[in-house]
């Protein structure tokens, strides 16, 4: 999914079925109030199927709910089928149509889908790269009473890697922690990347597993894979001992998430038993969920694998 696998870390995919409702209850206009009752209708009804409130999820049937319900103004529901688009959830991938919904919602008030739109032109989603759009529209989703906290993440990112913007680490920290106050995963995993590196703060790897690992809590892919990666390695833990019990947790869930380094790497845990049984039936599963993606490392490894499968050492399915 191109770049959006990494951004979409960023914010919660999650529909919350009260958010919703809220949304429509409060605010939203519509044709009439018979468009109005089928719109919350359809709204709802699209949640429960994306949500498995029928027994199993039916992303399709999710997205078609969505976009009746876009189609007669919800806000809400034109966020939900751009966010479909956005991501492949029960329709073809597309990244133009994803970008017009959006706008659709932010237009009409939405915080959440203008900072959408703010990420879709900070990253080219569908619309030519645009640094200061990005930034007018990350403004735009904290200027509501009950703001997008990921906007001033994605500001922080801005501007501790100088886009649009000059470079300033001490104000991206400052909208790094903003965010982690308000339970930002991505703001979290920022504020990690930044003590690791020495951005705008002394380089401190107990200070960095404390961020990573807080964001992973919370979800965050990319941050699951750093602690990962960090309990291997005994990196800021206390008497710097390795875990490889928990990195083969946290490296286990970021694969089971999709990511392709994490599944390479999960592939090898199980290739040498770090924190596990050796399972070589495993390792290749994992291996080639990887090279799928393009991991080149993981696609050394299988060979290697089928060098040793060719020599009897181990049958491999």
């Amino acid at each position: 999914m191109k770049h959006k696998r990494t951004v979409i870390c960023l914010t919660v995919i999650a529909f919350l079925l009260a958010g919703a409702i809220g949304a429509l209850m409060f605010g939203e206009k519509h044709k009439n109030d018979k468009d109005y009752d089928e719109a919350k209708k359809q709204l709802i009804r699209g949640a429960r199927y994306e949500r498995w409130c029928f027994g199993v999820p039916d992303y399709n049937k999710a997205a078609l709910c969505y976009q009746k319900a876009a189609l007669l103004g919800s806000t809400q529901a034109q966020l939900e089928i751009g966010r479909c688009f956005f991501e492949g959830i029960g329709v073809t991938e597309n990244d133009s149509v994803a970008f017009e919904w959006f706008l659709k919602a932010a237009n009409g008030g939405l915080p959440k889908a203008q900072y959408y739109v703010g990420l879709c032109y900070e990253c080219g989603t569908g619309v030519a790269v645009d640094y200061d759009s990005a930034m007018k529209w990350y403004k735009k989703a904290l200027g509501h009473k009950r703001p997008c906290v990921e906007a001033k993440t994605r500001i922080g990112v801005l501007y501790g890697e100088g886009l649009g913007v000059d470079r300033d680490y001490a104000f991206a920290l400052d909208c790094f922690n903003e965010g982690a106050r308000f339970g930002d995963g991505a703001a979290m995993f920022c504020l990690g990347v930044a003590y690791e590196n020495g951005y705008g703060v002394r380089s401190n790897w107990k200070s960095a597993l404390e961020w990573y690992h807080k964001a992973a809590v919370l979800g965050h892919i990319q941050a699951m894979l750093s602690t990962a990666v960090y309990m291997y390695n005994g990196m800021g833990t206390k008497y710097e001992e390795q875990s490889y019990d928990q990195s083969f947790y946290w490296m286990s869930r970021a694969a089971k998430a999709g990511d392709p380094d994490a599944q390479c790497f999960l592939g090898e845990h199980y290739m040498h038993g770090d924190g596990c049984c050796v399972n070589y039936t495993e390792a290749v599963y994992w291996l080639r969920r990887a090279a799928a993606q393009g991991q080149e490392y993981a696609k050394q490894l299988l060979h290697g694998l089928d060098f040793i499968a060719e020599g009897g050492k181990q049958g491999l399915s």
